[in-house]
């Protein structure tokens, strides 16, 4: 898709490339507790997966990504074995 074909429909009323969004709304109470309760589940997944040795250091991800500069195919870094180190 061109550039210009796209570009007008970002646009808000003034011109300008601002996005526009809703006005904020509160959040109900139900509906707090329930992503809260979905938030914890996520980071409690997350701690045991790093706990189980399947995350992957920093550095090796940083290393991965200056190498998608110069090969695009470079291939993800493996997890590492063993407990995390927190």
């Amino acid at each position: 898709m061109p550039e210009e074909s796209y570009l007008p429909a970002m646009t808000n009323p003034t011109g300008s490339l601002k996005p526009q969004f809703p006005p904020h709304q509160p959040e109900a109470d139900a509906a707090r507790h329930s992503r809260i309760k979905r938030e914890e589940a996520i980071i409690a997944k997350a701690e045991a997966d790093i706990d189980a040795g399947l995350g992957i250091e920093d550095d090796e991800v940083e290393a991965w990504l200056d190498a998608l500069d110069h090969n695009p195919g470079t291939p993800l870094p493996s997890p590492r074995n063993g407990p995390a180190h927190r």
